[in-house]
């Protein structure tokens, strides 16, 4: 069975049922000795390790947070408004051409 999604959760259905099917069969899942095989396209594995690096990720990168935070308490953050409008086009365009 060929399993193709472009849906990240419709992938790691799809894996986390593999590996369901395979602790079921135990060692001829491994060895490819009867019963059915699941198959993974190259692009739905790759799908599933980004789903994961994703989950992985944390929302917040708070070594960020605190070095702004510490320039604030201290005084020694100052706002470029050209600065910010540059990286906020530049996010939006996916570059980051132009940033500081």
């Amino acid at each position: 069975m060929r399993i193709e999604s472009t849906s990240l959760t419709g992938i790691a259905r799809g894996v986390d049922r593999a590996g369901d099917v395979n602790r079921q069969r135990g060692t001829n899942a491994a060895q490819g000795v009867g019963g059915d095989d699941v198959m993974l396209s190259a692009r739905a594995r790759m799908l599933a390790v980004a789903r994961q690096a994703l989950a992985d990720t944390p929302a917040v990168r708070q070594s960020v947070v605190d070095a702004a935070r510490a320039k604030l308490a201290d005084g020694t953050y100052r706002a470029d408004g050209r600065s910010i409008a540059e990286a906020l086009i530049a996010t939006v365009r996916g570059t980051t051409a132009g940033v500081a």
